[in-house]
């Protein structure tokens, strides 16, 4: 960083007072700041002499080079996010001068190599600053500075290649010679140059959006209540900060139900009654807003301000009903006639939006109900059920009537019901699989393009066949080899990107050496690179129901990086040495070569730990060589194993399903199976990132990536313990120890209870995320009873893991930097200083708090793009098969549903969750004859009158026609129907109808996989295999360690259910 000239910049600030100060900062200019050009004419590129780098942003392959000013940025971005507009060269006066929600949005772009658009620090360089001058205004000032750029720009690429100043100002006071500048408003520059391209069709739909938004501000009502939506005026942010300082408004995030989407939830409050000004202790911490008018214009996921309505207007919850019957008894008339309390919830209402939390939708045009468009504007439905309507201004209808487009919002009025927005682009043909697809990567905001840029492709090693890759001599020097150890990798069938590999050794002193040898991707992969800066912004790679989309390019995912069985390969290893108790006498961490002699399905393993023989792909001499290894790893992973537990450590249920496809069809929904093996493979992953995470925590008390997982919401178990309560059960949460001790007695007693109970208590955990030590010192993580955790096992599919590595590589070099220090050898002190940080996360907090908040975004949205393909893909499967027969099974009620409209139903079959509604959206009873006639073709069919009764805990029908009441109660089991719910608007989803309460008599077929099936033709699946599978996460906290031969979860409670489903399975 070289320093040319220091200036004094005299600045006007408004302070926390609304109070205007004049000040003076001190400025240094830089004479060194980078072009970040491929025609840099320089011998040695100026950017290579700032940062030591080999790549750059902007291209010269490409005719021009963008600049765009102020205005510009603001009224057009989504041009620039475009992927026909590349060379994009925002400027600091430009960055530092747009509202804050488009600085968000320009970082994100700076972050895709694809789009090669730089960040250049005008403000900074001698060679472009400006003062301003006397009497001229800020706005003035900054547009001669962006034209400076484009002169700099100009001159310094000896005018190669045309500089484009896009305004929206006019500029012809300011004279510019040079002939290579062109200074054009956006509709010239795309009608110049984007005419016959779908940029052209944005750009109208953006110029429109833009006419509308100035006629709304002229016409916008500014106080007071809108007569005909009777939307409120927002509250200035001032008095909303007072408010909640004050208690008389709450401050959270909008979250609007999935079930409901009328009402929406501020959570995790601390509630005073509005009437008494205390604080409620009735276990409610979340606020409810019922309908639009009282939402107020607030979306979902908009941080807002909430008034409580008065209690008098407080939602009711459910009824608790008197169930003490006197000695005479009674009958249905007078139950109905006994006193009844009423519970009710503490209900509020928007007043004003701290943070919009709006984003690009995927949405359908809504057809008129004349069949035929007219005129130009237009309502969209949303994708996400959530999201209201937008209105959108658009030109021909008809070209986008059967397609899912993508929109953005850009305001909403007090007297619209509807929110005002542009379209931005066309996704693809409703209902098509990819369209569904990118649909769901979009709206949760992940890259849909799997594809790498070229400048990241040629800058990756070499392998195919004729040139495959191979380890270089002198790095084999630097690592430790471990080729002639027995090394096996343990994966789900078929998976290319093999992150982990397992070994253990008996030594000669009676102790064990136990080995996790992981891939090494940041070997290949240097810090702030092209492919670093993409692999960031990934974060992870995202796994559907039938299609991944890579972190990393397949060169390195699936070849060089994945340790692929007879061939060296690149790892980090943690070693154990240990004695046969499993007691840890000391870890060895370092870079090493190994050689794995088997890539092993899941199946495989477990066969040749029980002394199977005629493994199908094992010959007899490998399963010879491997089977000490692998029951020797199970014997000491179940003693660790134990010993976590014992500490706390949870073992809490999850439901997972995967897909069978042939010939693009699904042919089945398979139930995941656990094995023992499973868990072997999970406590060795366990205690290598719990290692690492210790280690990094000693080297970086300040800057380490870790792992933390909160203690849960106390007020989150509520169902948990109600649920346990209902069984005969207590469960005590005070502690990780004390619940996991709680749970265990529980399933030791009752195999059924206790899995289910283990289930509601996954739905109550907070979330796990990655932070920096810098900013958090309450790093314990709760479901694994660790107090330091991290994630460093899998850098081929998480980016953290690969942070991870490098700090891990960072601790090892300050270990060697001490030990020669301590030597006193002066050649290798000096050789110390030289020496390059493999990330600079440890000595750049702040960047790891960027990068920690990135990757938890992204992980989440991973996992919510997954649930949402798995029902994609289960819709899929029951219409495929409701064109055969009814599809018909048995579903357990699992809750009851608000104001007793129903209940949810858990089809265990198939992994289905879907709500049974006994009322219709007029609140009308929808009583399903079938209930009576025991038929599933009269479960459309509704009966006339009766009555319906409910509280928490069960619904109970009246009606004629029944011979005493039904009572449907929770964990109950109900025969339900099954169908898809075909929308225009909407992703096709599952519906469950109720035909009847079963009998529980007959114990149900049983679902397993196909372990021949699974293994069959494994090997051989290409990048568009039909049957895909995910590697399960480390952390699945889902059984004890269970014999081999032990049915999974899925079977332990159809054990249970024991419900005949023999007519109708579909097995």
């Amino acid at each position: 960083m070289i320093f040319k000239d220091k200036i004094d910049r005299n600045l006007i600030i408004k302070n926390k007072k609304n109070v205007f100060k004049h000040v003076v900062r001190e400025l240094y200019l830089r004479n060194d700041i980078p072009c970040l050009s491929e025609c840099c004419p320089l011998s040695q590129k100026c950017h290579e002499k700032v940062n030591n780098i080999s790549f750059t942003s902007l291209l010269q392959s490409d005719c021009m080079y963008l600049i765009p000013d102020i205005k510009t940025i603001e009224l057009y971005f989504e041009l620039f996010e475009h992927e026909n507009l590349n060379n994009i060269i925002i400027a600091q006066t430009v960055f530092e001068n747009v509202k804050q929600d488009k600085q968000r949005m320009i970082r994100k772009l700076l972050k895709t190599p694809l789009k090669h658009c730089i960040y250049f620090n005008n403000e900074m360089f001698i060679e472009t600053y400006l003062e301003r001058m006397k009497n001229e205004t800020r706005e003035h000032r900054n547009i001669r500075e962006i034209i400076n750029v484009g002169k700099w720009y100009s001159n310094h690429l000896n005018k190669k290649i045309p500089i484009i100043i896009l305004s929206e100002e006019n500029l012809d006071e300011f004279e510019i010679e040079d002939k290579n500048i062109i200074i054009m408003n956006m509709e010239k520059y795309i009608s110049h140059f984007w005419e016959n391209d779908e940029i052209y069709t944005l750009f109208q739909s953006l110029k429109e959006a833009i006419m509308d938004s100035k006629l709304y501000e002229n016409e916008l009502i500014t106080k007071g209540i809108c007569p005909s939506t009777k939307f409120t005026e927002h509250l200035d942010i001032s008095v909303l900060e007072a408010g909640v300082k004050s208690g008389r408004y709450y401050k959270g995030t909008l979250y609007v139900s999935s079930n409901n989407t009328e009402n929406a939830y501020l959570q995790g409050c601390n509630i005073l009654d509005p009437e008494y000004q205390m604080e409620i202790t009735n276990g409610e911490n979340d606020i409810l807003i019922v309908g639009q008018v009282n939402r107020n214009r607030a979306i979902d996921g908009d941080v807002v301000a909430v008034e409580l309505l008065p209690v008098s207007q407080w939602e009711i919850k459910h009824k608790k009903r008197n169930n003490n019957i006197n000695d005479e008894g009674k009958n249905i008339q007078e139950e109905k006639e006994e006193e009844e309390e009423e519970e009710r919830r503490p209900t509020g209402r928007v007043v004003g939006i701290f943070t919009r939390n709006w984003r690009t939708y995927v949405s359908t045009i809504q057809i008129p109900e004349s069949g035929s468009f007219s005129g130009s504007h237009f309502l969209t439905c949303p994708l996400e059920l959530k999201i209201p309507k937008i209105r959108i201004k658009y030109s021909n209808a008809e070209r986008i009537k059967d397609v899912r487009i993508s929109v953005r919002i850009d305001n909403w009025p007090i007297d619209s019901k509807y929110p005002n927005g542009h379209y931005v682009s066309v996704i693809g043909p409703i209902n098509d699989v990819n369209t569904e697809i990118t649909s769901i990567l979009v709206e949760h905001g992940l890259n849909s393009n799997p594809k790498f840029n070229d400048s990241i492709i040629k800058s990756l090693p070499i392998d195919t066949p004729e040139n495959p890759w191979k380890p270089d001599e002198n790095e084999i020097k630097n690592r430790r080899d471990l080729r002639d150890k027995i090394i096996c990798s343990i994966d789900p069938p078929g998976c290319q990107d093999i992150d982990d590999t397992l070994s253990i050794e008996k030594l000669d002193d009676g102790m064990f050496e136990l080995g996790i040898h992981i891939a090494d991707p940041s070997f290949f992969i240097p810090e702030d690179s092209p492919l670093d800066v993409e692999a960031r912004e990934r974060a992870t790679t995202v796994y559907l129901a039938d299609r991944r989309f890579d972190m990393l390019p397949k060169v390195l995912s699936e070849r060089v990086c994945s340790i692929r069985e007879n061939e060296d390969r690149y790892t980090v290893s943690v070693i154990f040495k240990m004695d046969e108790n499993a007691n840890i006498l000391n870890t060895w961490f370092g870079r090493t070569i190994i050689r794995s002699s088997a890539e092993l399905a899941y199946e495989q393993a477990q066969k040749i730990i029980d002394g199977e023989k005629n493994i199908p792909g094992i010959s007899e001499e490998l399963r010879q060589k491997l089977r000490p290894s692998l029951v020797n790893l199970t014997k000491i992973s179940r003693i660790i194993r134990e010993k976590r537990i014992a500490k706390g450590g949870l073992e809490l249920e999850s439901l997972e399903v995967k897909f069978k496809f042939s010939d693009g069809k699904i042919t089945d929904i398979l139930q995941k199976e656990v094995l023992e093996v499973h868990k072997v493979v999970e406590e060795c992953m366990i205690l290598a990132n719990a290692a690492v995470g210790e280690q990094l925590y000693k080297s970086f008390p300040n800057s380490a990536l870790l792992r933390k997982h909160p203690f849960p919401v106390k007020s989150h178990f509520s169902k948990l313990i109600k649920s346990a309560q209902m069984m005969g059960y207590e469960v005590n949460i005070d502690s990780n120890y004390q619940l996991a001790q709680s749970l265990n007695e529980i399933e030791e007693k009752d195999k059924v209870a206790g899995t289910i109970l283990k289930l509601l208590a996954t739905r109550a955990m907070s979330e796990a995320t990655y932070v920096s030590t810098g900013i958090d010192k309450d790093l314990n993580h709760y479901g694994l009873a660790l107090e330091y955790y991290t994630h460093f096992t899998s850098p081929i599919r998480r980016y953290a893991d690969m942070i991870v590595h490098r700090q891990l590589m960072n601790s090892l070099m300050i270990k060697k930097d001490n030990e020669d220090n301590n030597e006193n050898n002066e050649a290798n002190k000096e050789e110390n200083k030289n020496q390059k940080l493999f990330t600079t996360t440890t000595i750049d907090n702040q960047k790891l708090i960027n990068i920690c908040e990135n990757i938890n975004i992204k992980n989440r949205e991973s996992k919510y793009a997954q649930f949402d393909s798995t029902e994609l893909f289960q819709a899929l499967y029951i219409e495929q098969e409701s064109k055969k027969r009814p599809v018909k099974n048995i579903a357990i009620i699992t809750e009851i549903l608000p104001n007793g409209n129903g209940f949810m139903g858990l089809c265990l079959r198939f992994g289905l969750k879907a709500p049974l509604y006994l009322r219709g959206t007029n609140n009308e009873l929808k009583i399903p004859e079938s209930i009576i006639t025991k038929k599933p073709e009269d479960a459309h069919n509704y009966l006339v009158g009766g009555n319906l009764d409910y509280d928490n805990e069960k619904i109970i029908i009246e009606h004629s026609d029944l011979k005493k009441p039904e009572e449907f109660s929770l964990f109950d089991k109900v025969e339900v129907l099954l169908e898809t719910d075909e929308s225009r608007s909407h992703r096709n989803s599952v519906v469950m109808t109720l035909i009847q309460k079963v009998n529980t008599n007959v114990i149900a077929p049983q679902v397993r996989i196909d372990h021949q099936e699974l293994l069959k033709n494994s090997t051989n699946q290409d990048n568009n295999g039909e049957y895909i599978t995910d590697k399960p996460i480390e952390i699945n906290k889902e059984n004890k360690i269970f014999k081999s031969k032990e049915n999974s979860i899925y079977q332990i409670i159809e054990k249970f259910n024991e419900l005949t489903i023999n007519s109708y399975s579909l097995n």
